[in-house]
C-alpha cells in the first residue's frame, strides 16, 4: 500500500520491481493492482454502529492480543 500523486494504491508486490505474490497462487492472471484518488475519501456515517458491533470488538481484542506487552 502506498500514497503517491494523490492516489492510494493497493498492490501485492513487495516493491515496485518485485514479482506479484498473487501469481504464485493464482497463475499468470493473478495480481492485485488497485488505485483510487484520495479525493474520493468520505466519512463513515455509521461509525458508532460499526464500533458497537461484535465483529469490530473481536477484531480490536485480537489486535491487542498480538501486540507485545510493555513493561512498566
Amino acid at each position: 500500500m502506498s500514497v503517491e500523486h494523490g492516489q492510494l494504491t493497493l498492490t501485492d508486490r513487495a516493491g515496485p520491481d518485485a514479482v506479484s505474490s498473487c501469481r504464485a497462487y493464482c497463475g499468470v492472471r493473478g495480481s492485485l493492482e488497485y488505485s483510487i484518488g484520495l479525493d474520493k475519501r468520505r466519512p463513515i456515517r455509521y461509525l458508532d454502529r460499526l464500533k458497537a458491533s461484535r465483529e469490530y470488538r473481536k477484531a480490536i481484542d485480537d489486535l491487542h492480543a498480538t501486540e507485545p506487552q510493555t513493561r512498566p
